[in-house]
């Protein structure tokens, strides 16, 4: 159809799930789709723009832990110039949707003209189970479009998404349907419980860690690892527990675990560098820093750690490079400056500063 962009995520530079590349995970490639969001918002040739994905769903959620390891948020983050440029773009929007649709995936069709779903589509919005505030301005749009009440059951709670659509389903008279929305309601509510309270042991466990109980910290968190073996946040808390024990290889061990399960998670190779940084083993830290520099290129503490790692494995130049990019990023860190500065003209007590 002619003066139609089609974006999905092919578009974005990658095949995964669901403009994935696009609204998850990956910020260098949101800021890449909002550029061309952008772009065809100022294009007088193009007079609507369709959003789709690949593969077995639309979209899979934001990478919270990109979030953690990524630059500082605000106005300038990539996920705010994608959501500001759906938010304001005057031009229709068209949205055509499949499969699993998590989180963001849902919030940012609150910005769209017309919404075209699948019949196996399954809308997902777990922020509540994950201790988040809804996204993308979905608790002023979402009020709006289906009215306080609907909102209020809609919001707090994933499973009861499939039970408004089983009472659709079912007033439309599609029983089959609408049992099988009703059953995944059910089997959604359990396992948000479940995920609540996997969540609130380890956040818990971290703490308690923190604050000086190990042997009770440690063991919050392995409880949670009983219940969801699978669980990336419990393995990431407990490698950083491990850590702050000064068990290193054993923080290495936990982490490694986790990047089994999401091979391409910036914060885990972050904080393997991190570990070997600590333990002297310098020229492994540069390996894994690096890896997370090529997965969230342009963030201040990676490429921080990256230039230690350097200068303590004597590649002055390479962490001078480095050092001064962090500082470059994030120019109000004093943190960064004085790392930049010890390497450059070191004075006595001076250190570099992980």
């Amino acid at each position: 159809m002619s003066g139609v962009v089609h974006l999905d995520s092919a578009a974005a530079g990658r095949s995964s799930a669901a403009t994935r590349a696009a609204v998850a995970g990956h910020l260098e490639r949101e800021a890449q789709v909002g550029a061309y969001v952008a772009a065809a918002e100022a294009d007088e040739r193009v007079r609507a723009l369709v959003l789709s994905g690949e593969g077995p769903g639309f979209c899979a959620g934001n990478d919270l832990h990109d979030f953690l390891a990524g630059p500082d948020f605000s106005g300038a983050h990539p996920v705010m110039g994608f959501l500001k440029g759906l938010a304001t773009l005057k031009k229709p929007l068209v949205a055509a949707v499949h499969g699993q649709t998590v989180g963001i995936g849902v919030t940012m069709l609150l910005h769209c003209d017309l919404v075209s779903a699948a019949r196996n589509t399954q809308f997902s919005m777990p922020f509540v189970s994950l201790g988040l505030v809804p996204e993308a301005a979905s608790s002023l749009l979402l009020p709006r479009l289906l009215g306080p009440q609907r909102a209020a059951e809609l919001l707090p709670s994933d499973s009861s998404v499939h039970y408004q659509l089983s009472r659709t389903l079912r007033r439309a008279g599609r029983p089959d349907e609408a049992a099988k929305e009703a059953a995944l309601s059910e089997q959604l509510g359990r396992k948000e419980k479940e995920s609540q309270q996997v969540l609130a042991n380890t956040n818990e466990g971290l703490s308690l860690v923190r604050q000086g109980h190990a042997q009770e910290g440690l063991a919050k968190i392995k409880e949670a690892l009983q219940t969801d073996p699978a669980n990336l946040t419990a393995h990431f808390n407990y490698a950083l527990a491990l850590r702050h024990l000064g068990r290193y290889d054993e923080s290495i061990g936990q982490l490694q675990k986790v990047l089994q399960m999401q091979p391409d998670m910036p914060a885990a190779h972050y904080q393997i560098g991190c570990d070997y940084f600590k333990k002297g083993q310098y020229q492994e830290a540069v390996i894994a820093f690096r890896r997370a520099a090529g997965l969230i290129p342009g963030t201040a503490a990676v490429h921080n750690g990256l230039g230690l790692a350097l200068a303590k494995s004597g590649d002055t130049s390479g962490a001078t490079a480095e050092l001064a990019l962090a500082r470059k990023l994030e120019p109000k860190n004093r943190l960064y400056e004085k790392n930049l500065e010890c390497l450059q003209k070191p004075v006595p007590g001076c250190a570099l500063v992980l």
